[in-house]
């Protein structure tokens, strides 16, 4: 298990570092729409209040800009194809379950060693 975080780490540290270098485009702004709620007598404003109603026309499109800003950037790292087949190689461990025991009608996990 420690040598599985281990790689993960390094993997996830090595993807994180491709990311910055290949970073050219700032992804779409999201429009300002201040909204003032008064919670207990203080004032919270929400600049992004709007993009709860996810049937708003607005929501729907920066989402759909996002979306397509984050597709073309993934799409142009470098090593993406082996990073993925890396990841997914380490997605498929497996699960192992050991140290069950019946005692009559019912199944428990024996008690460890720890």
């Amino acid at each position: 298990m420690k040598a599985f975080k281990v790689t993960a780490l390094v993997s996830c540290s090595f993807f994180l570092s491709i990311v910055s270098i290949c970073a050219q485009d700032a992804p779409p702004k999201a429009a300002v729409h201040e909204v003032t709620d008064t919670y207990f007598g203080t004032k919270i404003v929400d600049p992004y209040r709007w993009m709860e109603d996810a049937k708003s026309p607005e929501t729907a499109a920066w989402m759909k800009a996002q979306s397509d800003y984050s597709r073309a950037y993934l799409d142009r790292l470098p090593m993406r194809a082996q990073l993925l087949k890396r990841f997914d190689e380490l997605s498929e461990t497996g699960v192992r379950v050991s140290g069950i025991q019946r005692t009559s009608a019912k199944v428990s996990k024996a008690p460890s060693a720890c």
